[in-house]
């Protein structure tokens, strides 16, 4: 039987178990794809398989539980796209197993949240902004915060520990996963709202700045301030009249 010792993330031994008795033989036959131990390291945790080793990141854990089988006690490891589980364990075992990859979970959490605090407060302002938006987003601004968003996430598995989703910085994480789901659509709608705004509070002047007031077509093209942009214009709309004047 292996010995178990509990030390903090980090920091002494690591925390290993490990199948004994009558279910290490039984759960070899029946279950040969189930780990039959775990060791925890500070970085990671190694799951014994019949003919090899596994090393799981903590990065990599979205779920931890523990279930009461016929053989024993399990812990399911679930991550993204996979679930590992190491069987025949007893309570205790299954119990500390579990507490402790929590734990360490949590822990590599609240160290990267501390490292990416300044890009996540900054990116999550600039999507913040687009809510209600004081000038028109162009495309080359946007495509700068798109790009910083999407690799802030990348930092981050997907599951948040339970813990830890009240926190500032979660959710400014959950806020910048949602923006990077739509970009497109944050833009428009950023755009959509502040032409409409703009058009509304310059209304006075779009009506007075010519003899005739200003279509709504004229109105968006003073509005609109993209990277690049497209105005066709009617004849006689003036086009030669400003021209001469930027020329004088």
């Amino acid at each position: 039987m292996k010995k178990v010792t509990n030390g903090a993330v980090g920091t002494g031994p690591p925390l290993t178990v490990g199948r004994t008795g009558l279910a290490a033989f039984l759960l070899a036959l029946l279950r040969p794809g189930a780990a039959k131990g775990a060791t925890l390291h500070s970085h990671d945790v190694t799951l014994d398989l019949l003919s090899k080793s596994l090393s799981i990141s903590f990065d990599q854990i979205e779920k931890i539980d523990v279930k009461k089988g016929w053989f024993g006690h399990s812990v399911r490891i679930r991550l993204a796209d996979a679930e590992k589980t190491v069987s025949g364990l007893t309570q205790r075992h299954a119990r500390a197993l579990a507490d402790e990859l929590e734990a360490a979970r949590v822990y590599w959490w609240q160290k990267t949240l501390e490292a990416q605090k300044a890009p996540l407060q900054s990116v999550h302002a600039g999507i913040s902004r687009l809510a209600n938006p004081m000038e028109y987003t162009r495309f080359s601004v946007f495509s700068r915060l798109e790009k910083d968003a999407a690799r802030v996430v990348t930092h981050f598995p997907m599951r948040c520990p339970d813990q830890l989703s009240a926190s500032d910085e979660v959710r400014k994480l959950e806020a910048i996963r949602a923006f990077v789901q739509d970009p497109g659509g944050h833009r428009t709608r950023a755009n959509v709202s502040f032409v409409n705004e703009e058009m509304e509070r310059s209304r006075s002047f779009f009506d007075s700045i010519e003899a005739r007031p200003l279509t709504d077509e004229q109105r968006k093209a003073v509005v609109v301030d993209e990277d690049h942009n497209l105005v066709v214009a009617a004849a006689g709309s003036g086009k030669v009249v400003r021209e001469q004047s930027l020329m004088s």
